[in-house]
């Protein structure tokens, strides 16, 4: 039997690690290849079940399994008698091919395998990906493979990158012997159309991430001599996160300090976590004006709360962005709200000045104590030091 092998094909089988990361850019052939390399395998294996997953059942159908019959009937070994496709099965002499979709919980968390491809893998949450894992019981190197094009900033994939079981393997275009001259051209094209494109489908990096709202968060251990504390700030939720946050200044660097960051806490029970975390009951705290009983109840405890005078959230978002940013090392609900914090898109791609109403409790709180105290201090001017 032969077939049409890339480099990439080449490395799977050189791994010796349980879990392969393939990134990539486009038409690198990383799901061609890692197809081709599973049903190698299975060739010389009884009894094996091998899981294809993406995020939604279309996206599948139209993408991987697509490439999976054909890679099949150009190795002779598909029988369609024996593919059901009601239940998404493909029987494989005694081995077992079966294909779900990651919306389909029951499946996620119900089925157990040898083999695991999780294609696009960064489109899926971790939650469904820890289920994946839990219920792959292959030892052998490349039990689980993840294929993806590095087109997100942040991620679990990256995350789990850094692990010892893991090995990566990076693919581009030029890693495909078998790509026409045309497509070459277009993938070259991007490099002088889009340079963020480029990056991610023609050199298989990284893409910065366009639409976020404070691109470089900076990272402290201690705040440092001269920085002086400016106040508090604090962001109502219930079913969202509450968030209080110690804002300290030096020059034109702010430093944020995450307190309180939780979800589903009455107000009383905020006042318990406040005398616990020590929040000093003579600095100012400015809190979201939303809620003027909260404010009252929490005064009444003997804290100097003030309700923030609502600006547009472009306002504070500026104010904040003339400043160098410092988050504390070790606040991970500030940074990860940092990694997802975006402007919106209009149908056409086109960012637009309105910030998505999600990961940004941490951010409200910090921008109420920043607007405040900037507008006090200079009696309403925005002149900053």
């Amino acid at each position: 039997m032969k077939i049409k092998a890339t480099p990439v094909f080449e490395k799977l089988w050189e791994n010796d690690k349980r879990i392969v990361s393939l990134v990539g850019g486009t038409r690198s052939s990383k799901t061609y290849s890692m197809l081709q390399f599973s049903l190698v395998r299975l060739l010389t294996q009884d009894n094996k079940t091998l899981s294809i997953c993406r995020d939604t059942l279309p996206a599948l159908k139209s993408s991987i399994l697509r490439d999976l019959i054909t890679i099949m009937e150009e190795m002779e070994i598909y029988d369609p008698t024996l593919h059901n496709k009601s239940e998404g099965i493909i029987k494989f002499g005694t081995n077992t091919i079966e294909y779900f979709s990651l919306d389909q919980e029951m499946k996620v968390r119900g089925r157990k395998r040898d083999y695991l491809i999780v294609d696009e893998c960064n489109e899926v949450g971790y939650d469904e990906i820890v289920q994946l894992l839990l219920r792959t019981e292959g030892e052998e190197p490349a039990s689980i493979i993840f294929a993806y094009n590095p087109s997100q900033f942040s991620g679990w994939i990256y995350d789990m990158e850094e692990r010892d079981d893991v090995n990566v393997i990076k693919s581009t275009f030029r890693d495909n012997p078998y790509l026409s001259q045309e497509v070459i051209n277009e993938i070259l094209k991007l490099k002088e159309t889009d340079e963020n494109l480029w990056r991610i489908y023609g050199l298989g990096e990284r893409g910065r991430e366009e639409t976020l709202i404070f691109p470089t968060i900076n990272e402290y251990e201690d705040i440092p001599e001269g920085a002086r504390f400016l106040c508090y700030g604090l962001d109502f939720g219930f079913t969202d996160s509450t968030s209080l946050a110690g804002i300290w200044r030096r020059d034109n660097e702010l430093y944020f300090k995450e307190i309180i960051y939780t979800s589903n806490i009455t107000i009383s029970e905020l006042i318990y976590l406040m005398e616990k975390e020590k929040v000093e009951k003579l600095q100012d705290i400015w809190a979201d004006s939303a809620l003027p009983s909260a404010i009252k109840e929490i005064r009444y405890a003997g804290y100097n709360i003030k309700p923030v005078k609502k600006e547009t959230i472009m306002y504070g978002i500026d104010l904040l962005k003339r400043h160098k940013l410092f988050i504390c090392k070790g606040d991970s609900n500030a940074l990860f709200e940092a990694q997802n914090y975006k402007y919106k898109k209009d149908k056409d791609g086109k960012i637009l000045p309105i910030p998505h109403d999600k990961y940004n409790h941490f951010w409200d709180s910090v921008r109420y104590g920043v607007q405040s105290v900037i507008k006090r201090e200079t009696n309403s001017k925005i002149t900053l030091v």
